[in-house]
Protein backbone atom coordinates (compact mmCIF):
# COMPACT_ATOMS: atom_id res chain seq x y z
CA UNK A 1 0.00 0.00 0.00
CA UNK A 2 2.95 2.53 1.16
CA UNK A 3 4.58 2.02 -2.33
CA UNK A 4 1.44 3.04 -4.24
CA UNK A 5 0.81 6.29 -1.51
CA UNK A 6 4.34 7.07 -2.69
CA UNK A 7 3.88 6.93 -6.42
CA UNK A 8 0.36 8.90 -6.48
CA UNK A 9 2.19 11.11 -4.28
CA UNK A 10 4.73 11.78 -6.86
CA UNK A 11 2.25 11.87 -9.74
CA UNK A 12 0.33 14.55 -7.91
CA UNK A 13 -2.67 12.27 -7.79
CA UNK A 14 -2.89 13.06 -3.76
CA UNK A 15 -1.67 15.75 -1.45
CA UNK A 16 1.32 15.32 0.76
CA UNK A 17 -0.68 15.92 4.03
CA UNK A 18 -3.09 12.89 2.95
CA UNK A 19 -0.55 10.64 1.86
CA UNK A 20 1.83 11.32 5.49
CA UNK A 21 -1.23 10.60 7.09
CA UNK A 22 -2.23 7.04 5.74
CA UNK A 23 1.40 5.57 6.23
CA UNK A 24 1.30 6.99 9.91
CA UNK A 25 -1.83 5.10 9.85
CA UNK A 26 -0.19 1.85 8.37
CA UNK A 27 2.67 2.28 10.94
CA UNK A 28 0.12 2.82 13.81
CA UNK A 29 -1.33 -0.69 13.54
CA UNK A 30 1.91 -2.58 13.05
CA UNK A 31 1.69 -2.67 8.94
CA UNK A 32 4.63 -2.64 6.75
CA UNK A 33 5.58 0.60 4.56
CA UNK A 34 9.01 -1.37 2.66
CA UNK A 35 8.90 -3.87 0.50
CA UNK A 36 12.34 -5.07 1.20
CA UNK A 37 14.08 -7.66 -1.16
CA UNK A 38 11.96 -7.11 -4.08
CA UNK A 39 12.33 -5.23 -7.30
CA UNK A 40 9.33 -3.31 -9.06
CA UNK A 41 9.51 -5.45 -11.98
CA UNK A 42 9.19 -9.12 -9.49
CA UNK A 43 5.83 -7.28 -7.97
CA UNK A 44 4.90 -6.50 -11.65
CA UNK A 45 5.18 -9.77 -12.39
CA UNK A 46 3.56 -11.14 -9.33
CA UNK A 47 0.82 -8.28 -10.01
CA UNK A 48 0.51 -10.57 -13.61
CA UNK A 49 -0.86 -13.38 -11.77
CA UNK A 50 -3.39 -11.53 -9.69
CA UNK A 51 -7.04 -11.97 -10.08
CA UNK A 52 -7.42 -8.54 -10.96
CA UNK A 53 -5.46 -9.11 -13.93
CA UNK A 54 -7.53 -8.21 -16.92
CA UNK A 55 -5.38 -10.24 -20.18
CA UNK A 56 -2.58 -7.67 -21.07
CA UNK A 57 -3.56 -4.71 -18.58
CA UNK A 58 -3.60 -4.80 -14.53
CA UNK A 59 -5.81 -2.77 -12.30
CA UNK A 60 -4.46 -1.12 -9.62
CA UNK A 61 -5.79 0.67 -6.57
CA UNK A 62 -4.63 4.63 -6.69
CA UNK A 63 -4.87 6.83 -3.91
CA UNK A 64 -6.05 10.45 -3.20
CA UNK A 65 -7.27 10.42 0.10
CA UNK A 66 -8.42 7.94 2.70
CA UNK A 67 -12.20 6.36 1.15
CA UNK A 68 -11.12 7.37 -2.29
CA UNK A 69 -9.05 5.57 -3.98
CA UNK A 70 -9.95 4.75 -8.04
CA UNK A 71 -9.01 1.60 -9.79
CA UNK A 72 -6.69 2.13 -12.37
CA UNK A 73 -5.65 -0.19 -15.23
CA UNK A 74 -2.42 -0.78 -16.54
CA UNK A 75 -0.03 -1.93 -18.69
CA UNK A 76 2.75 -4.37 -16.99
CA UNK A 77 5.48 -1.63 -17.81
CA UNK A 78 3.07 1.32 -16.58
CA UNK A 79 2.57 -0.63 -12.94
CA UNK A 80 6.49 -1.53 -12.45
CA UNK A 81 6.86 2.06 -12.94
CA UNK A 82 4.70 3.33 -10.33
CA UNK A 83 5.75 0.74 -8.20
CA UNK A 84 9.63 1.89 -9.19
CA UNK A 85 8.45 5.09 -7.93
CA UNK A 86 7.08 4.11 -5.24
CA UNK A 87 10.25 2.42 -3.61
Amino acid sequence: MSMMIKSCLKRSLCAEDEAERFIKLLEKHGLPTEVPGYSAEELADAMLSDKKNMGSSITVVAFRSIGDCPLLKLSPDEAAAMLREGI
